[in-house]
């Protein structure tokens, strides 16, 4: 069964304020990185790191192949939901 970004924050194991700011953020910018996330939110960098792998846990955010460094995600469910739109 697969769940939607709201159940899948809900069966986190951290009940963070951040995990729903983070999901409103990815909605009006599906690409970030840490620090677009530490920025946006106003949390650490290390704050938007965790945020960041409790996202990928949970299937939310992809890691999308580049550098070592300033590494680039893309909000899955969301551009998925777009393709098909796009297909209709």
């Amino acid at each position: 069964m697969q769940y939607s970004c709201i159940e899948k924050l809900k069966r986190a194991s951290s009940h963070s304020i951040y995990l729903y700011d983070l999901l409103d953020q990815l909605f009006i910018s599906p690409f970030v990185t840490i620090g677009d996330i530490s920025k946006k939110l106003g949390v650490s960098f290390q704050t938007a790191s965790v945020l960041t792998k409790q996202f990928v846990s949970m299937g939310l955010l992809k890691e999308l192949k580049q550098k070592k460094r300033m590494k680039r995600y893309a909000f899955a469910s969301y551009l998925e939901i777009i393709e098909m739109i796009q297909e209709i």
